[in-house]
């Protein structure tokens, strides 16, 4: 008995194909290929375009708690400048007085009474 090759068996297979199915064999790697380096060049190019506007880094962060104030954080360059937290946090403001945000404003499809 013959021993099986696959080689033997894969190109046996593909020379009794009709020819469309061997224009495909043609056509869809090389497709693919260029598909995949098309995405891997974007991704590229997307990735230097945000690289020239990180060059910044945070300064001050505000926190909005659930009691309805918020917390400032100043954010230092300089680590001998760092409170052992990390970060030095200023007073918190007071809250917002009532009917001055946007949650105390009635609906726009409520009527008011």
């Amino acid at each position: 008995m013959e021993s099986y090759s696959f080689w033997r068996d894969f190109f046996d297979t593909y020379q009794s194909s009709p020819d469309w199915i061997k224009a495909l064999w043609l056509v869809v790697p090389p497709s693919f290929l260029l598909g995949v380096l098309a995405l891997v060049l974007r991704y590229r190019v997307a990735v230097r375009r945000l690289e020239r506007f990180a060059d910044g880094r945070p300064v001050w962060s505000v926190v909005a708690r659930t009691d309805g104030t918020y917390r400032v954080h100043r954010h230092h360059r300089d680590p001998a400048q760092r409170s052992t937290r990390g970060v030095d946090t200023a007073p918190a403001f007071p809250p917002l007085p009532p009917g001055s945000g946007e949650a105390d404003r009635p609906p726009a499809d409520r009527p008011d009474k």
